[in-house]
């Protein structure tokens, strides 16, 4: 007996620049991986040993989870852009 499966076709490889529109949920998340990116790298000089640690790698989760939101967003608006369909 088998399973027959349906797969989705790989996205489209973009080859031509695109314009999008960042919303203002987006714009949140450019600004706070911006901001995070910036305090991993200078963090406050009062910091030293296990604080600074602490700090910078809660500054690179910060990051990794804004440029998360921002990947969804962009993926999902060229998905848009290219008529592809939308998993919601």
């Amino acid at each position: 007996m088998s399973i027959e499966t349906t797969r989705k076709p790989a996205p489209t490889l973009l080859t031509e620049p695109l314009t999008l529109t960042l919303d203002h949920l987006t714009l949140g998340d450019l600004n706070a991986y911006r901001q995070a990116t910036h305090a991993e790298q200078w963090p406050p000089a009062d910091l030293n040993g296990d604080e600074r640690k602490f700090y910078i790698e809660q500054q690179q989760k910060f990051a990794a989870e804004a440029a998360l939101g921002l990947a969804l967003f962009l993926n999902d608006q060229v998905a848009r852009q290219l008529s592809e369909p939308i998993e919601e």
